[in-house]
């Protein structure tokens, strides 16, 4: 499915082609777009693309992680979700300071 077509049926609230498709892209290595689709989606109300690309970038890159979990968070606070919550979890167990740091066990 085009892009195009991915953004028309987004537009209609099915973001399932637009997560296909950035999911595509961050496969492929083009993270940009990725998360210009992700962006997109979380702005149509669903941010689990957003949360999806952070589980995949916490492998190699965690604080690119916890940018993107941050982006969820912001844009499901417009929506009232809960963004992240199965794996900001594994990312942070002990979740993260206000400044954004991970908190450490106590």
């Amino acid at each position: 499915m085009g892009e195009r077509l991915a953004l028309a049926a987004a537009s209609a609230g099915d973001v399932r082609a637009l997560a296909e498709l950035a999911l595509r892209s961050e496969r492929s290595g083009d993270h940009r777009h990725a998360e210009q689709l992700a962006q997109r989606i979380a702005e149509c109300g669903s941010t689990e693309t957003l949360t999806d690309l952070a589980w995949r970038r916490s492998r190699s890159d965690t604080a690119d992680a916890e940018r993107l979990n941050r982006q969820a968070a912001d844009a499901a606070g417009a929506w009232g979700e809960r963004a992240g919550e199965l794996h900001a979890v594994d990312l942070w167990p002990h979740g993260l300071e206000p400044n954004g740091r991970r908190s450490v066990s106590w």
